[in-house]
């Protein structure tokens, strides 16, 4: 951990060196004589001042000195020892023996000459001393009690590197005490590194609010300080991550018993406010071996280990391991080529069309990013969460943007570009930004572009979020709200937030017709989209048996294989006009009837919330 900065006092420099010079305009003796006036003067301050002569005998203690050390003025004759007053200093202020011993042994052992430094006395206070040498072997000191500043300087530092809720140390803090551990290994040690997330987290602050899911986080806290040693470090890293750096884990079966207390204990129930709170945590373990000696490697370690350990069912930990550390490793090339291809521009944007079911025409393109690896495309799924987990999604979102509008502009003025804005980007704070410079640069039209937005963003409930949608919307750009359905928290927001369009996730279409229940939640849908004016866009459709649920549920917009594959900008011209003549041999279409934009009452909402959750 780092030592906190100790306090500088320049003005009391001035003080010493001024008194120095007072001193030396005297003759300076051991009976006292220093001038007639200098004694005066040197009692005026508001510093404690003391002067000795070369064979450490006190010549002179003005009154501020005496009070700091609580000195009686026969306790401050001239010509006592050094030894003596400190001596005295310790008796006035403890009755400890050994915190007296402590601190006769700590002045005895200060250096002569020059010294500026605090001086912790033995009722708690600080004093800041400074002492130099002057011509006769005299010495100077000046001495200013900064308890209170100190203080305050401690709680600010103890701020800066704690959180507020928990008072754990935070990541700063958490990262300082990770690099001094890796030393220790480097040394032979043997350290493990906990990553641990809470389970179902967001599910206890939509259910119980803000307040009961901070008032958890600071049970789980108190429980993770009962389960570890004094040794042990333990921090919340933010939301609901926490780590603890075990110091030392002896062998692989240490680290594994700390996680299976932490489990027992975060497992049993909370009582928070009268309710009774359910969670429980997953954990991600990395051993630091000597050859780890990097803090950024150990964390992505075990933040690998907590993913899997999430991926196999949450309420688990997971160890990292030779199998992982192949995953780990291929992850690590796969975003050092992801930094080369954003440099290189060897990403692409294909676009798949959008059919306006009453027009029978492509009026949306959706922009989807694609990547060629080493002759291999890459999917999506397979680098863009690696990209967000970096923070690369925020130069690759700026270049998609960008390109996506200017493809745009070849376009008919009848046709939109939509394009998906990851949560990073809403977060980052740059998102507007990112929009105004597409549509500056490329010329086109607000009403032309659209943001598709995931129902995660929107669980982020910072005013923010809703400031940066509103703002977008004031430009006229179109927002849809994307993979609608595989969440349900946001129904709310659906209501309240004028939204222009919601995408029907594909997982509601498969299976279609014969699956009864997927055919009631998008039935559920559509109807909540009919009610609000909202126009509701069916992903995923590849059949016409599909494609007949969504035009008797009146969908305003169809997107999927049965119309057209994502391609890129060179053959989009071709695509569209498959898609254009495909939708124009279709039978009538239902229109959907013209309603004016209301909020759904809380039975309709109530309705479609059953239906998700079925």
């Amino acid at each position: 951990m780092r030592r906190a900065r100790q306090p500088e006092d320049t003005t009391q420099t001035e003080t010493c060196n001024t008194v120095s010079k007072l001193a030396l305009a005297g003759t300076v003796t051991v009976d006292g004589d220093i001038g007639e006036l200098i004694p005066e003067a040197l009692d005026a301050l508001t510093h404690g001042v003391a002067i000795y002569d070369r064979n450490r005998r006190l010549c002179y203690a003005n009154a501020r000195y005496r009070a700091i050390y609580q000195l009686q003025a026969e306790d401050t004759l001239v010509g006592t020892r050094f030894a003596e007053i400190a001596r005295l200093q310790a008796r006035r202020l403890t009755k400890d023996p050994t915190l007296i011993a402590n601190y006769i042994t700590l002045r005895n052992q200060e250096p002569d000459g020059r010294f500026s430094g605090l001086r912790q006395l033995p009722d708690g206070r600080s004093i800041h001393v400074t002492r130099q040498a002057v011509r006769g072997g005299f010495t100077v000191s000046v001495h200013d009690d900064v308890t209170d500043r100190v203080g305050v300087e401690q709680r600010i530092s103890h701020a800066a590197r704690h959180d507020a809720l928990t008072g754990l140390p935070n990541r700063t803090n958490f990262l300082d005490a990770l690099e001094q551990a890796l030393t220790r290994v480097r040394r032979g040690e043997q350290i493990a590194l906990h990553l641990v997330d809470l389970d179902r987290f967001k599910n206890v602050n939509d259910t119980h609010g803000h307040s009961i899911g901070d008032k958890l986080i600071a049970a789980v806290a108190e429980r993770m300080r009962a389960v570890v040693r004094e040794t042990d470090i333990v921090a919340r890293l933010g939301g609901d991550e926490f780590a603890i750096l075990q110091i030392p884990a002896e062998t692989a079966s240490a680290a594994e018993a700390l996680a299976c207390r932490l489990s027992d204990q975060m497992t049993k129930p909370y009582v928070i406010d009268g309710k009774t709170v359910f969670s429980g945590i997953s954990v991600g373990i990395a051993l630091a071996t000597p050859d780890c000696s990097d803090v950024t490697d150990l964390l992505q370690q075990a933040d690998f280990a907590l993913y899997r350990a999430k991926e196999s069912g949450r309420g688990a930990f997971r160890f990292f391991e030779h199998e992982l550390d192949r995953q780990f490793r291929e992850r690590r090339r796969l975003e050092a080529d992801l930094r080369r291809a954003l440099v290189l521009d060897e990403f692409e944007v294909h676009y798949q069309p959008i059919i306006n079911m009453a027009h029978r025409r492509v009026e949306t393109l959706e922009a989807l990013i694609r990547w060629e690896r080493d002759g291999v495309w890459v999917s999506p799924g397979q680098f863009v969460p690696v990209a967000e987990e970096t923070g690369l999604i925020l130069p690759i979102g700026d270049w998609v943007l960008r390109r996506a509008c200017e493809d745009a502009t070849t376009q008919p003025e009848h046709v939109s570009v939509a394009v998906n804005v990851s949560p990073l980007q809403f977060r980052s704070g740059d998102l507007l930004d990112s929009v105004d410079r597409a549509l500056r640069e490329t010329g086109l039209s607000p009403e032309r572009l659209q943001i598709e937005v995931t129902e995660s963003v929107l669980l982020d409930r910072s005013n923010d979020i809703l400031g940066t949608l509103t703002a977008l919307s004031e430009r006229g750009v179109v927002l849809a709200l994307d993979d609608f359905g595989t969440g349900y928290s946001s129904l709310s927001y659906l209501v309240n937030f004028p939204f222009h369009k919601i995408k029907i996730d594909r997982s509601f279409v498969s299976g279609l017709p014969e699956a009864k229940e997927k055919l009631a939640i998008l039935r559920a849908m559509s109807g909540l989209g009919l009610d609000l004016g909202i126009s509701t866009t069916v992903e995923g459709v590849e059949t016409e048996a599909q494609l007949s649920v969504a035009t008797a549920e009146q969908c305003s917009e169809v997107q999927g294989f049965y119309f057209a594959r994502p391609t890129p900008l060179l053959r989009l011209t071709d695509a569209v006009a498959s898609a254009e003549h495909l939708a124009s041999s279709m039978g009538e279409v239902p229109v959907p009837p013209a309603t004016n934009r209301r909020r759904a009452t809380p039975s309709e909402i109530a309705a479609v919330r059953e239906a998700l959750l079925s």
